[in-house]
């Protein structure tokens, strides 16, 4: 019972969807106390009762408020934002029956203590008006024993199938697919709380590898999963996004990893929500706790070239940079064109000493991300060091990251040369200025080796604010 309070306040704590989006979102009026009940799954005189004493939001037509018999009406998007502030109602009634909304959708009664309130099942819209009709057939909800099992349409079902192919591929032009074709399984089942859950997670990955904004595609993130979530309670995936949000972007390190590890713990067998649980305990310097997690998600999905990335990255933090070496050799051997890897094979090279390499993977890295200011930093290192070794290098890359940072198309990269070059200072104000996950690479990054023994970068670190990786 207690994780259902921690799900509805998960979801308030994330904060409320804008006047413009809640407009855009608004549903169709959900007509009757039948309606108005099957969509929040308790039976009419508890919705009776809680529009009398607890300021449900009911309305009645203009001018019908003081007759009996007048239709009454509700909105989809108020009674969400009802609940958000109602827990305890939802908590104390999470085990009564909900009456059938009509005869094309059967709404069971046997809803196991174990489980939040089975509200919106029902398709949003349709539930409204009492129909069941679509191009695609008829989306049936039915719970048991705690559990649920959904009836979606085939062609839904293979658009997000291949969306899930598409988005693990994880470059741009890929994510954009995915979301295209997980668009249109939604247009197809509005209720599809697997699909809601994925494009979560690609609006999400469209934000790391710069396909939308970070404000925009984090906030889309956050609907898209909220959405699943009221769907699917138990969604991993879904509470996954949640939890990578809080903690990326809110800030919010401890509330972020506790929902990412009841988000693992949800569905052990979940590859997405063991990897993006071990990447949160990366970031906050838990290798031995991220390892852990990365090697259950790599067994969940062998074949997954984003876990072998994270699973080097873990062993650069658990200083490895032969195993990090090993595991990105060859995943870029197979895929030269991934750019993924490049960055962290730098960091690999970087702290082995074999700095030719070091710049051979920072120049792939920036030629696959069409970054020419990243370029001149990388030919200027190649310059450097061919005329006078790792100082040089050092100093030449630094003077041209502080000629052109603004062009930088990751920032991330300018914090890392001004570490390398023993401007600690300097990398504190740039990493708090990255705006995504990156700036956690600080800890597993050799370049700051030297300035995560420094008194002064740890205090810079905290009071901007940044997990203290030590």
């Amino acid at each position: 019972m207690a994780c259902v309070a921690c799900v509805v306040g998960a979801l308030a704590g994330l904060g409320q969807v804008d006047e413009k989006v809640e407009k855009q979102t608004r549903g169709a009026p959900l007509n009757g106390w039948r309606g108005v009940a099957a969509y929040l799954g308790r039976n009419q005189s508890t919705v009776k009762r809680w529009a009398a004493t607890r300021d449900l939001p009911v309305h009645r037509p203009h001018g019908g408020e003081a007759r009996k018999g007048v239709p009454v009406y509700a909105f989809p998007d108020e009674l969400d934002a009802w609940i958000r502030g109602h827990p305890d109602e939802l908590l104390e009634t999470a085990t009564e029956p909900a009456k059938e909304s009509s005869g094309a959708w059967p709404v069971e009664a046997a809803v196991s203590n174990r489980r939040p309130p089975n509200r919106r099942r029902l398709t949003f819209g349709l539930a409204a008006m009492g129909l069941a009709a679509s191009g695609a057939g008829l989306v049936a909800w039915r719970y048991a024993d705690g559990g649920g099992t959904a009836q979606i349409a085939d062609e839904a079902r293979a658009l997000h199938v291949e969306a899930a192919y598409l988005w693990q591929k994880r470059t741009p032009e890929s994510l954009q697919q995915a979301a295209d074709l997980l668009k249109r399984a939604l247009e197809i089942e509005p209720a599809f709380a697997a699909a809601h859950a994925d494009r979560a997670i690609v609006y999400n990955l469209m934000v790391e590898y710069g396909v939308t904004g970070v404000d925009e595609g984090y906030e889309l993130s956050r609907m898209s999963a909220e959405r699943a979530i009221l769907l699917d309670p138990s969604n991993a995936r879904a509470h996954s996004v949640l939890g990578d949000i809080l903690f990326f972007w809110n800030r919010d390190y401890e509330g972020g990893a506790r929902l990412l590890e009841r988000a693992a713990k949800f569905d052990p067998r979940d590859a997405t929500a063991r990897h993006w649980f071990a990447s949160v305990l990366m970031a906050q310097g838990h290798y031995g706790e991220a390892a852990v997690e990365i090697a259950a998600a790599r067994e969940l999905e062998p074949l997954s070239r984003s876990i072998v990335v994270s699973q080097a990255m873990i062993e650069l933090g658990r200083a490895s940079p032969e195993v990090a070496r090993q595991l990105l050799g060859q995943l870029v051997r197979n895929e030269p064109g991934y750019r993924s890897p490049y960055r962290f094979l730098a960091f690999a090279e970087l702290a082995l000493g074999n700095y030719p390499e070091y710049l051979a993977a920072l120049t792939q890295r920036f030629l696959l991300t069409d970054d020419p200011a990243g370029l001149d930093v990388a030919e200027a290192g190649q310059r450097g060091w061919r005329s006078g070794g790792f100082e040089q290098m050092v100093e030449a890359m630094i003077s041209a990251a502080r000629a052109n940072p603004v062009t930088q198309k990751d920032p991330y990269f300018v914090a890392h040369w001004h570490a390398l070059a023993g401007a600690w200072a300097d990398a504190a104000d740039h990493l708090a200025r990255t705006p995504t996950r990156r700036f956690a690479y600080y800890g597993i990054d050799p370049a700051f080796a030297d300035a995560r023994q420094d008194a002064d970068f740890r205090e810079k670190i905290i009071a901007a604010g940044l997990p203290a990786i030590w």
